[in-house]
């Protein structure tokens, strides 16, 4: 465990954190308005950790997205609920509560950067090397994929 702050008065760590975001996290990012941090082990599976008690609270197993240290974006919804992430060139969207993945986004022109939620999560920001930002509709895209059969 590491320390992400340190009271000077009481001479203690505030918060901790798993050994394996200062080790290997692609991706990193905390819910809104807590105390769970979430990331991306080189292992591609997703964690959240509480950082004030330094236990594991959820971990998700991420077998379908591309390992490697290129360009890997996290962003969560305001409320905590869709994990955004992105790895090179694709975004998958993970639902945090049903641990599944809950959305792949056909592949970007260039590297993605950039990742936002609108405070809805019915918006996507992303942008990328290509120029942008391009924006997803995330229910719309759900619905055109499902009509495709392309939907998960």
């Amino acid at each position: 465990w590491i320390p992400c702050a340190w009271d000077l008065k009481a001479n203690r760590p505030v918060c901790t954190l798993p050994s394996q975001v200062a080790s290997g996290a692609y991706a990193i990012a905390f819910y809104p308005d807590s105390e769970l941090l979430t990331f991306v082990g080189t292992d591609r599976a997703i964690e959240a950790w509480n950082v004030t008690t330094g236990k594991r609270v959820s971990q998700i197993s991420n077998t379908k997205t591309p390992a490697g240290p290129t360009n890997n974006i996290a962003a969560l919804s305001r409320d905590g609920r869709l994990l955004a992430w992105a790895a090179g060139s694709t975004i998958t969207v993970w639902d945090t509560q049903q641990k599944t993945r809950w959305l792949e986004l056909p592949a970007e022109r260039g590297a993605i950067w950039y990742l936002a939620w609108s405070p809805d999560r019915r918006w996507l920001a992303v942008g990328t090397s290509a120029g942008g930002p391009v924006i997803w509709d995330i229910p719309k895209i759900r619905y055109h994929l499902a009509e495709l059969g392309l939907y998960l």
